[in-house]
């Protein structure tokens, strides 16, 4: 039983030895590492793939063949290292490699466009609902109160 303390204690301890100093190069370092483990060009497929869905069958090819001519991936993947790079720490971007690296992480990332096409319209329609009720508001207080 006296144990239990004594490790919780040690890892407390040591767990900050193990962690990434948060660092510009570790960042960019850990960013790299991660846009090699989550290559942008999948992503890229992806999204094409879904978006084809929607078009006719006898069009799909020809569309998908446009979009992959003109897109800029470098400038993606360079839009991207700098977003990770300015937004996580190496930590951070560390563990979201580790993550989307794995085969769960990759099951997890091929499914997310399903899933935001899924919540898409209640977010849409949620935020018109609350802009539109914010406006009233607005124009209720606005207005001179009739007495």
């Amino acid at each position: 039983m006296k144990c239990i303390p004594v490790t919780i204690l040690f890892l407390t301890l040591t767990s900050s030895v193990f962690a990434i100093d948060d660092t510009p190069e570790n960042r960019a370092k850990e960013a790299e590492a991660y846009l090699k483990a989550v290559p942008a060009k999948e992503l890229v497929d992806n999204l094409t793939e879904k978006m084809a869905s929607s078009i006719p069958e006898s069009q799909r090819d020809l569309f998908k063949s446009i979009m992959t001519k003109h897109l800029d991936l470098n400038a993606l993947v360079d839009a991207q290292k700098a977003a990770l790079v300015k937004v996580f720490t190496a930590g951070e971007i560390e563990s979201m490699k580790n993550f989307y690296g794995s085969s769960d992480g990759k099951s997890v990332l091929k499914k997310m466009g399903s899933y935001m096409a899924e919540i898409m319209p209640t977010v849409q329609s949620q935020i018109m609902k609350a802009a539109q009720a914010a406006e009233q508001e607005v124009k209720a207080s606005a207005s001179p109160e009739k007495k």
